[in-house]
């Protein structure tokens, strides 16, 4: 397994950039996306990265706006979740930002 983000969740937002979720809010979509099916918590993932990063990363908003790039990553986890059975990290420790450093890392293990 190796998507395992380290984003810019709960970090200090850029100058100029308001985000319209609180700690909280992220907090409570991050518990909803761990209980989850694997689709539901990857969009809810997706939702969380979009409003943490606007005005962010150019690239990365493309692959989160991206419908082939979302299904890939739900396909993606879908057999994580099967090959360990289990024993997976949970997404709100991979986070959308694990999944966008996958694509945009393809060598890094």
């Amino acid at each position: 397994m190796r998507a395992v983000g380290g984003g810019r969740i709960g970090g200090a937002a850029p100058k100029g950039v308001s985000f319209s979720l609180s700690p909280a809010d992220t907090d409570a979509m991050l518990a909803a996306a761990d209980g989850a099916n694997v689709a539901a918590g990857v969009e809810i993932l997706r939702e969380v990265y979009l409003e943490d990063t606007r005005g962010g990363d150019p690239v990365g908003l493309r692959i989160a706006n991206d419908n082939d790039a979302v299904r890939f990553f739900i396909d993606y986890w879908s057999y994580v979740r099967w090959n360990e059975r289990g024993n997976e990290c949970l997404l709100s420790e991979v986070l959308f930002d694990g999944f966008v450093d996958m694509v945009l890392h393809p060598d890094y293990e």
